[in-house]
């Protein structure tokens, strides 16, 4: 039976501004594919969202961006995923009392 496990990826995080928000690293070596849920709440968020792979742990690729223009919720679905290291990045163009919250799920072995 596969395993799943479900993160907090980014927890109540200030997303105003120009900050940026960066996960930890998540070791997917054993995952067959993995879900990302960000939750922007509070003010109006104005930003991009990522998800970005490594094969190193030291240089990342952007896997999916998402632009983030209101509150609300976004999220990205992979399958079959070959990354074996992700993390969740939250970019900041805009906005004040921007609070986010991320989750990331995975389905392995």
């Amino acid at each position: 039976m596969p395993r799943f496990m479900t993160e907090k990826a980014i927890d109540a995080g200030d997303g105003s501004g120009t900050n940026v928000l960066t996960s930890e690293v998540f070791d997917l070596r054993n995952s067959y594919g993995y879900c990302v849920q960000a939750v922007f709440s509070g003010g109006t968020p104005t930003g991009t969202l990522k998800v970005q792979g490594s094969i190193n742990e030291s240089t990342w690729v952007d896997i999916t961006s998402v632009a983030v223009s209101a509150t609300g919720t976004v999220g990205d679905n992979k399958d079959a995923i070959y990354w074996p290291y992700i993390r969740v990045q939250y970019t900041a163009t805009a906005g004040t009392a921007v609070v986010v919250n991320a989750w990331l799920n995975t389905k392995g072995a």
